[in-house]
């Protein structure tokens, strides 16, 4: 008798242990698919936050920290600081945007710079995008590959919207035909070719493409088009 009470007592503390380890097993999961507070620095922090804000002439300059541990962390931030120093001058604005869909943190930098000339913004990027589940930068066309898209179908689809860009400009009146065609609309705005300086974004689940290049007009009708949302 003693022997089967002690047999069902060490069954129920089994139960107990396995109902126990369960559960820390879902809280541990939740908690780390939820916000990934596991790989942070601070958790007390956001992934990416703000770490300095400063005031160059007339605009403000802002400049994010990646709060993750690791070398992933290391190589972001160094590259962020690497990058924006190139940018040390009056008359730049320096902003970023970060989003988190599922497992991919996207990060882009977007600098305007106005010191060149008055009616005059050039505009420059560098994005991250990190795999929070192996905590790897994603390359490109890996990138590419979470949408099915190939690095041809994303540089078709910039192009033409660079295309319906150019024409709209002309219905809307900025623009005549008959002084500036495509490619010189394309060469006064320093769009160059292909999409090797094309910086890559994760926004709400959908492919962003960034590309620079120069708004000669200081309109709010020039329209600023350096954004492309793929919603294939």
């Amino acid at each position: 008798m003693k022997k089967f009470l002690k047999k069902k007592e060490y069954f129920y503390i089994g139960v107990f242990v396995l109902i126990l380890f369960i559960v820390c097993y879902a809280f541990y999961n939740f908690n780390y698919s939820k916000d990934y507070n596991l790989l942070k620095l601070d958790s007390s922090k956001h992934l990416i936050y703000t770490l300095s804000q400063t005031q160059s002439d007339n605009y403000y300059q802002y400049t994010p920290y990646v709060n993750l541990r690791g070398e992933v962390g290391e190589i972001v931030n160094e590259d962020i600081q690497s990058f924006l120093s190139s940018f040390q001058k009056d008359n730049i604005c320096i902003t970023y945007e970060s989003d988190l869909s599922g497992k991919v943190l996207s990060l882009v930098l977007k600098v305007e710079d106005h010191s060149y000339a008055e009616s005059a913004t050039i505009y420059y990027f560098r994005s991250y995008n990190i795999n929070l589940d192996t905590q790897e930068l994603l390359p490109d066309e890996v990138l590419f590959s979470y949408f099915e898209l190939t690095k041809e179908d994303v540089e078709s689809f910039m192009n033409t919207k660079i295309e319906e860009h150019y024409y709209q400009l002309i219905q809307d009146g900025v623009l005549d035909s008959r002084n500036c065609n495509y490619n010189c609309f394309l060469e006064s705005r320093d769009f160059s070719e292909g999409i090797e300086d094309a910086s890559y974004f994760v926004r709400d689940g959908k492919l962003v493409v960034f590309k620079p290049y120069t708004n000669i007009s200081s309109s709010s009708q020039s329209g600023d088009i350096y954004d492309f949302e793929i919603t294939e």
